[in-house]
């Protein structure tokens, strides 16, 4: 505990002061009691005075006395001292303009005493101090006004009036509970307490905000540390206490304490008194020159003890806070809540994928809810990343999350947030959700086909009401968010299931982009082949023109990341030269087994005499290459019935099963690698 040294003139005195200390500050202080007319003046305890870290003077004239006996960087506090309220209260009884002395052992007490009472509002006394030193006394006196040890009282007053014990004040009590950093919500309701029945000057609220060290020095340090404008205002609405950016967002130049508020500053809230029994949170006013500000209004009236009502005003401009808040959202840019991709990155010169950016590209201006339905593989995040890229949005964060890959308990934490003590283990302090960090931004929901009905349910009031609650909190934040949802899965038949809520449906399916399957554009294959090919950085990769057509017509379930993988896989185990055999292994048996089907599928479509011609077609592409017109001429002569119709409908009919290749020119048809292996298998 903190050491405090308590010194007086007076042996009773520190008895006196003492008791009502240590009544108070028992568990919180060690508290020296030091009288000089006892303890100096005998030279006891004046070793326990160099170890006490605060000095409390009782009469600040003491201190040169003992400023040897105490340690050089000792905070020093001087004692005020009050009396009983109900004994003041009885000066009040007397009659208009009464003359009364104020007596007290020394005359700069009895003083002091004077002041007091005037301060306290007794103005039917006309009051004179008595010096206990000349002894001189003017006039008559119809009372005497002495403390509980006060003696020296003129002979020809009767009449006396005892104000008691001195009390020490709140202020005091609160200056040494602040200075010793011990003031806690306990140590409060014990002030409290004591302080109840003490008699409080007028002016008392104004003392407190503006005269304690407590207010003056650290409440006056915090205030102008914060970026709001602050004023503290009696129940008067006179202004006891406020901070510099109050000066600067009025650029008041004149004086403005203990001024009503109304003369400074002129907006509707302290406008016909309304402050009363009221208080505001947060509300959006206009004030002078248009500025709009945030306004908070706190009413002060503690019952534990009479205290007269105050005011805390807060304003805050809101140019300041949208400054603030585009600072954050740049912040989060920087730890990674951006885009990577654009339109610009989507390859394909078919005509369903450039129809599909285009309406892209029209929803991504709406600033509205949008679906994109795709398969596995086709690209949603891209298209996502490009819309929020291309919208009013695109200087404020995307945040992308798979609802498939979370189990729901931890998805909802993550989309939503919790409050500090939700969950055993969470983070100290809680956690902001991605809704609150893509505030202004993009929040994209891949695979919401996955999301729990639960977390539907509270995601379709983000959507509708634009507010959310923490995991484990009652607070309702206000969002603006859009909401960019992706599925493979066909969310009408989960609707008819009971597996997706019926009216997130409707709201998310309004503004829908479809992207076509890779196998629906072939014609983009060989672009991404080359694509995929120039990304892994080797030049001098080159691919088998069968292996080439093969990918063209291969079916691509996995689509376009499928097909991406592929290319990667087969330059790693090549060297240079890709060929059939570079293919994945789960590649080639379907492939095989695509081969089997094939064959029975051509054998089905033909006759016997049509699947002879169509082999030994086969047979002679294979060992001597041609034109349509010499192998024609080398089949009449074993089919006398041949027409070139016919053989043209054959050859077709191979080129469309990848079993043949046409050359450009005169350099005629060819097996591909398929083909030869059909020939094998035939």
């Amino acid at each position: 505990m903190k050491k405090i040294a308590l010194i007086t003139i007076r042996n009773e005195m520190k008895n006196m002061y003492f008791e009502e200390l240590n009544s108070i500050f028992s568990e919180y202080l060690d508290i020296i009691p030091y009288s000089l007319e006892v303890d100096h003046k005998y030279q006891t305890n004046n070793n326990l005075l160099n170890t006490a870290e605060i000095v409390l003077l009782t009469n600040p004239n003491i201190f040169s006395i003992v400023k040897d006996l105490v340690r050089k960087d000792c905070t020093i506090i001087n004692l005020d001292y009050t009396f009983l309220k109900n004994k003041v209260e009885t000066l009040k009884t007397f009659p208009q303009d009464t003359s009364a002395l104020v007596c007290f052992n020394f005359y700069e007490v009895s003083l002091h005493v004077a002041t007091m009472i005037y301060e306290m509002g007794i103005t039917n006394l006309n009051l004179t101090v008595y010096n206990p030193e000349t002894r001189h006394l003017d006039g008559d006196y119809y009372i005497a006004i002495v403390g509980a040890n006060s003696a020296i009282v003129p002979e020809k007053i009767s009449r006396i009036v005892s104000l008691g014990g001195r009390k020490i004040t709140f202020s005091t009590l609160i200056d040494l509970a602040v200075a010793a950093n011990v003031l806690d919500d306990k140590l409060e309701n014990r002030i409290f307490s004591y302080s109840k029945e003490l008699a409080l000057p007028n002016s008392f609220m104004n003392n407190v905000y503006a005269n304690s060290s407590f207010t003056k020095m650290q409440l006056q340090t915090i205030m102008d540390c914060i970026d709001y404008s602050i004023m503290i205002l009696d129940s008067d609405f006179k202004i006891v206490n406020y901070n510099m950016y109050l000066i600067n967002m009025f650029n008041i130049k004149r004086e403005i304490l203990n001024k009503d508020i109304k003369e400074i500053i002129e907006f509707k809230p302290f406008s016909e008194h309304k402050l009363i029994n009221r208080e505001i949170k947060n509300v959006l006013i206009k004030i002078k020159d248009n500025k709009n500000v945030m306004l908070t209004i706190k009413r002060i009236n503690n019952t534990k003890i009479n205290l007269t009502d105050a005011y805390i005003i807060l304003l805050k401009d809101v140019t300041e806070i949208i400054k603030l808040e585009n600072t954050l959202q740049k912040q989060l840019a920087k730890k990674g809540h951006i885009t990577k991709y654009n339109f610009n990155m989507i390859y394909g010169n078919s005509k369903e994928i450039k129809e599909c950016i285009r309406e892209a590209k029209i929803i991504a201006k709406l600033n509205k809810t949008a679906l994109i339905i795709g398969e596995s593989g086709t690209g949603k995040e891209l298209f996502a990343q490009s819309m929020h890229s291309e919208s009013p949005r695109k200087n404020y964060p995307f945040i992308g999350i798979n609802c498939a890959a979370l189990p729901s308990t931890l998805l909802e934490s993550e989309l939503f947030g919790y409050e500090d003590g939700t969950f055993t283990g969470g983070r100290k302090g809680g956690k902001s959700g991605l809704i609150e960090l893509a505030n202004n931004g993009t929040l994209f929901l891949d695979e919401i086909g996955d999301m729990a009905l639960e977390t539907q349910a509270k995601l379709l009031r983000v959507l509708e009401e634009k507010e959310f609650m923490k995991l484990g909190s009652g607070e309702v934040i206000s969002v603006n968010v859009r909401i960019i949802a992706a599925t493979n899965r066909d969310l009408k038949t989960m609707v008819k299931e009971g597996k997706f809520r019926l009216d997130l449906f409707y709201r998310l399916n309004t503004l829908t982009i479809n992207i076509p399957p890779l196998r629906k554009r072939k014609e983009d294959v060989a672009q991404l082949i080359n694509l995929f090919i120039k990304a892994e950085g080797i030049n001098t990769a080159s691919m088998d023109e069968d292996v080439f057509n093969f990918m063209v017509n291969y079916s691509w379930e996995g689509n376009v990341r499928e097909l991406k993988n592929c290319i990667e896989y087969m330059i790693s185990v090549s060297d240079g030269k890709i060929e059939m055999n570079h293919l994945p292994k789960y590649i080639l048996e379907e492939s095989m087994e695509s081969n089997e089907a094939i064959e029975q599928d051509i054998f089905y479509k033909l006759t016997q005499y049509e699947k002879d011609i169509a082999i030994d077609l086969m047979k002679i592409i294979n060992y001597s290459s041609g034109g349509r017109r010499s192998v024609y001429k080398r089949l009449k002569d074993k089919y006398n019935s041949l027409s070139e119709y016919k053989l043209r409908n054959l050859i077709t009919l191979l080129v469309e099963n990848n079993l043949i290749i046409l050359g450009g020119g005169r350099c005629g048809m060819k097996l591909s690698n398929l083909g030869k292996e059909f020939l094998e298998l035939y």
